[in-house]
């Protein structure tokens, strides 16, 4: 979690509210410069963000993060002494998730804080999927190429799901050099029914 406020009181008071309720508050930065550069880094689950900054201020920090493919996948709570309703319209606007005045409740962060760590969470593991997916799709490719590389399946072939599944019999019938066409049809157990059925499967195609 990132703490965004050029003031260090207000940043402890966040942290020892959050570490009260077993929400850790792991990064703090005194400036947006510095919080963007953290962001860009990585690892955050999510940022904490004041507006009124010296220097780069909270909505251009909000402005370049939204621009960034990779920043924009943490979600941003403002929490600010500005709660008027224009500043919190356009912060949602602009892609935050949630507005705090400050003084802020501390329950009441609690929950928002809580809140926007399941979403990322259950976000993490969507994209973790559709990367998985990505992935086997590319072996297919590479198998029915015959430039298929085992190696590159070896993170989504330890998932324990169908997907992991799928992965691992690609690994297997990859190696053997079998067509894209055999090592999917392994993991079917109905594709030797199919192909009795065939007119190939009886003794070839009939003239």
């Amino acid at each position: 979690m990132l703490v965004v406020d050029d003031n260090a009181a207000n940043r402890d008071l966040l942290c020892r509210r959050l570490e009260r309720r077993r929400l850790r508050a792991h990064i703090q930065a005194d400036g947006g410069e510095a919080a963007l550069a953290l962001l860009a880094a990585g690892g955050i689950d999510v940022a904490l963000l004041d507006l009124r900054m010296p220097g780069m201020d909270g909505y251009e920090v909000l402005r370049r993060a939204q621009a960034d493919a990779a920043m924009r996948e943490v979600p941003v709570i403002v929490v600010s002494a500005l709660d008027d309703m224009a500043s919190v319209v356009r912060c949602i606007e602009m892609g935050a998730v949630d507005y705090l005045p400050k003084p802020f409740d501390p329950v009441l962060l609690r929950a928002r804080v809580g809140a926007c760590l399941d979403k990322k969470r259950l976000r993490d593991k969507e994209l973790e999927h559709l990367r998985g997916v990505e992935a086997v799709q590319r072996a297919a490719a590479d198998v029915e190429a015959g430039k298929f590389d085992p190696a590159g399946l070896a993170a989504v072939a330890q998932r324990q799901d169908e997907l992991g599944q799928l992965a691992r019999v690609f690994q297997r019938h990859g190696r053997r050099g079998e067509g894209a066409r055999g090592a999917v049809e392994a993991g079917d157990p109905h594709a030797a029914d199919r192909d009795r059925r065939s007119p190939q499967g009886r003794g070839g195609e009939r003239k």
